[in-house]
């Protein structure tokens, strides 16, 4: 017989700047607080609140970074209700850019990175490379290095055609040799089905942000009266231009500007400020400044660091 796991009940309460960012509503709220202070409660608890005022879950979006952390997030709310979730309440930018290219009539096929290698080491002859890169075209590295440059160039919204001319004007002749190599790996992404003759689109996790961020339009807007985000400072141009483009009045952003990771994987603190800055002008503003998860002692040897 299976038992459904007990409910964890909260034994803390509530600090005053919490409190005012779980009861804010219909406007743009930037949250902001180290590790530790409780942004993520927050927003669970934000979520929640709002169904037991009697929003619909499914009117609810939450949007976090790693599958992982999207089913932890999940799971949070979900057995704090009973109510009937028809779709994933919290997901990545990545599950859901493709849930918007399905729904605006799009087939695509997610690239996992050892099949876009594959990919790359098909094609990569065709393309003449600087005679420094002969000896290293078929090697592992290279191969990793080239992925991991078309991705960083299409995060920051570049096209081959971009990517050549900053090797033009930075003197970097490799970016230009890339950038042809590009051009031929992009061709090769759109495949017809075997079965179906249905067009599928092959793209890689950069591109399907992308492509969700210039075909989204009131579908999805509508579809959701309210949108949390966690670990904003991990989120790079795509993904905040996505998040634009669905951006509702009752929108909830948490960050630490302090504590970005994901640099390696196109994450982009340097651009916060703007990212941030047209809904800070028509929303509020809440710093989280307890710490509850180290030492007053950590805590003040952080802040001077």
């Amino acid at each position: 017989m299976l038992k459904r796991r007990p409910l964890s009940v909260n034994t803390y309460s509530f600090t005053e700047a919490q409190k005012l960012a779980i009861s804010h509503r219909n406007k743009p709220l930037i949250i902001t607080g180290g590790p530790g202070s409780g942004k993520t409660t927050v927003l669970i608890e934000s979520a929640i609140a709002r169904i037991n005022e009697g929003q619909d879950p499914n009117s609810i979006l939450v949007l976090t970074f790693g599958r992982e952390r999207a089913s932890e997030l999940r799971d949070a709310i979900a057995l704090r209700t009973s109510q009937t979730m028809l779709e994933p309440l919290a997901r990545t930018f990545h599950a859901l850019a493709h849930s918007i290219l399905k729904a605006e009539g799009h087939n695509p096929i997610l690239l996992s990175g050892p099949e876009q290698e594959g990919w790359i080491r098909q094609l990569v002859d065709g393309v003449e490379w600087p005679k420094e890169l002969q000896t290293a075209i078929h090697t592992r590295g290279f191969t990793r290095e080239l992925r991991d440059l078309m991705l960083r160039a299409t995060e920051r919204g570049w096209s081959p055609e971009d990517l050549e001319k900053n090797g033009q004007k930075y003197k970097e002749e490799f970016w230009i040799a890339a950038s042809k190599f590009w051009k031929s790996y992009m061709g090769t992404l759109i495949l017809a089905d075997a079965d179906h003759g249905e067009p599928k689109e092959r793209l890689d996790s950069a591109q399907l942000v992308w492509r969700a961020a210039n075909v989204t339009r009131n579908a999805f807007k509508n579809q959701f009266k309210t949108i949390l985000v966690d670990e904003f400072q991990e989120s790079d141009k795509a993904q905040r231009a996505l998040l634009e483009n669905i951006a509702t009045d009752d929108l909830v952003i948490a960050l630490d500007q302090y504590s970005t990771v994901g640099r390696f994987r196109g994450a982009d603190p340097d651009g916060l400020s703007e990212a941030l800055a047209k809904f800070q002008a028509k929303g509020d503003a809440i710093q989280l400044s307890e710490n509850f998860r180290a030492s007053s002692a950590v805590h003040l040897f952080l802040e001077k660091v």
